[in-house]
Formats: structure tokens, C-alpha cells, sequence
């Protein structure tokens, strides 16, 4: 569905409280998700000893409801092997009295079903606001790390930042493990749901221990097309960027957003402004592992057309208005 916050198309999640359930065949739960299969190609899967990078953006509606029992919108979890079922790690929006959280919890090497929570803050923050996670796995059963970072996507305001290291990142019995997105929740307590829609867009994934960042855009220029358009070109200085992402200010620069995304070797992006002001743009490279840094400054100053005005100005004359002009 296109979506005027990203300006661009994003994937949608949803589930209805009734009739929606486990694939006919559970009926105290049901899931809308998408996940890495045995089938999949291994670039998509974590092997033992792999450090494996990922990125990507959601957003919970500003009404979400979660259970008090699960509502999982993430997990990493055995792709194969007799703990198949059982999660390493889980991300949880949870209903509580006292206010919703947001959990991380951690499974076990056993995959006994024993899980601890990790983390967790309130889930508010996440409402009704794109977000974006940076995951970082090193793959083993006794060395392994968690890395975890999740920012606002309007103005990078960082709302969890969680770290890990030497411990049971691994399933015994499994050949890969796997990641899943999208919403997976207990009818066990029904009242307090409804029909919920999350959002989710820009998956990437990498592997290997190299942060392989791009160079930043360069010669960032602005110019004027017709009917309040603006046109940004730069130079792409990157051949490993995932898209580009254009930030603009009303303010000569004190205060950034998110304005659009760019495709990866894009080399222009088109503006539409209706309102008089100088406009202020930067933009930079993504790709799995991170950002570049932002390119220069380029401003344009826009003022609506007076064709209109001066249309009508002409047509008094024409009707007999009396008014001269020099």
C-alpha cells in the first residue's frame, strides 16, 4: 500500500480477531508473518560461526493493542532440529496494567522453553511512528553477541540500543537459524485485541564481520521545474548503497526529518512545493550496515507562480476596468 509517511510502497501485516488462526490448525493463535524457509538461499539463513547483519523498518499504529499473553512482531529462531519451535530471540509488544512495553526476550541454548526478558521499555515511543532496527548476530553456542539498535526513522531519536556478548546464540540440533517479521499473537485473551495492521518495508540483510559502508553523495544542486517543482542532483560517490535517503528543512538547516527516499544509483529526486519558503535538502547512502555521512546543503527558495494574478489583472483591462500600465 503506498504510504505518505515513507513515500513509497510498504508491506502490510494484518489480522483479524475473528475468524483469523494458526493455518486451520491452531486456533488459540494466529500469524501473519514472513520468514527465511529451508528453501531459501543461504545468503538469507545464519549459519554456526556467521555474523549475520540486518535492517529494516516497521511501525505499529497509534492505537495498537497487544495481549497480555504474546504478541510477537520479530523473532530469530532454528530453521530445522528438534528445537524448531523454540526462539532465541523474540521481540514482544506487551499489555500491561501499568502501561505496554516492548520486550526483548531470550531463549536458552536447550531450547527447553525456558525465556528470560532481556529488555524492555515502554512501548508508547513506538506508536504511530516509522522505526527502524539495526540487528547484528554472531552465530554460536558459547560465543556468541547481540547487537540492537531502533531509531525513529522521521528524526533518528534512538529508542533502544541493547547489547550482548559470550553467550548461547544457537539451537542445539539445528543446521541454520532464521529470521521472521510480521505479527504473531494469543487468542487466549481476545478482549483485549482488535483487527491490527502493522506496517514493514526496507528488509536487508548481509553477512561477515566487514561494515562495508558507502561514501556519501557529493555536488548536491537544486533547480526549478514548472508547477512548484523542485529538482535535487547529486553525485553518486557509492556502488554498494541500498537507496538513498533525503532529509529536508523549512528552517535553514536547525532541524532535519525524513522527507523521501531515493532508488540505489539514483542521481536525481523531484520535489513538489506549494508554499513560499526557502527549502533545504541533504541526502545520503544506506545499506545494510549503516549510513553514509550527509551531503552538502542545497536550498532553493520558492515563491508561487503570479501567472494567475496577473491573468486576471489583464482581464479587468479587457473589461473595460480602466487602469493603465506602463
Amino acid at each position: 500500500e503506498w504510504n505518505t509517511d515513507l513515500k513509497k510502497y510498504a508491506f502490510i501485516f494484518g489480522l483479524h480477531v475473528d475468524p483469523d488462526n494458526d493455518r486451520c490448525i491452531n486456533f488459540d493463535r494466529q500469524k501473519a508473518e514472513i520468514k527465511t524457509s529451508d528453501s531459501s538461499p543461504d545468503s538469507m539463513k545464519g549459519f554456526y560461526d556467521e555474523t549475520v547483519t540486518s535492517r529494516w523498518k516497521f511501525k505499529l499504529d497509534s492505537g495498537f493493542q497487544p495481549s497480555p499473553s504474546f504478541t510477537h512482531i520479530h523473532q530469530i529462531k532454528p530453521g530445522d532440529g528438534p528445537n524448531a519451535d523454540n526462539p532465541d530471540i523474540t521481540f514482544t509488544p506487551r499489555y500491561k496494567s501499568s502501561g505496554n512495553t516492548f520486550q526483548i526476550i531470550f531463549g536458552d541454548l536447550a531450547g527447553d522453553g525456558n525465556y528470560t526478558t532481556v529488555y524492555e521499555t515502554s512501548l508508547s515511543p513506538f506508536l504511530g511512528v516509522w522505526v527502524e532496527a539495526y540487528e547484528k548476530i554472531k552465530y554460536d553456542s558459547t560465543a556468541g553477541t547481540y547487537n540492537l539498535v531502533i531509531k525513529r526513522v522521521d528524526n533518528e531519536q534512538v529508542l533502544v540500543t541493547y547489547s550482548r556478548t559470550n553467550f548461547a546464540m544457537w539451537r542445539r540440533g539445528s543446521t541454520f537459524l532464521r529470521p521472521k517479521w510480521g505479527i504473531y499473537r494469543s487468542l487466549n485473551d481476545s478482549t483485549y485485541l482488535r483487527d491490527e495492521f502493522i506496517r514493514f518495508d526496507d528488509f536487508s540483510m548481509d553477512k561477515g564481520t566487514l561494515v562495508n559502508l558507502p561514501p556519501a553523495p557529493s555536488a548536491l544542486s537544486t533547480s526549478k521545474l514548472s508547477g512548484g517543482r523542485i529538482r535535487l542532483s547529486w553525485t553518486d560517490n557509492s556502488l554498494i548503497e541500498d537507496q538513498f535517503r533525503i532529509d529536508r528543512s523549512t528552517n535553514g538547516g536547525t532541524t532535519w526529518t525524513y522527507y523521501a527516499p531515493a532508488a540505489k544509483n539514483s542521481t536525481t529526486y523531484t520535489d513538489t512545493v506549494t508554499s513560499t519558503n526557502t527549502y533545504y535538502y541533504r541526502v545520503r547512502a544506506e545499506n545494510t550496515f549503516g549510513n553514509s555521512g550527509f551531503s552538502n546543503t542545497a536550498s532553493y527558495y520558492y515563491i508561487p507562480s503570479i501567472q494567475l494574478s496577473l491573468t486576471a489583472f489583464f482581464q479587468g483591462i479587457t473589461n473595460g476596468g480602466g487602469t493603465a500600465m506602463t
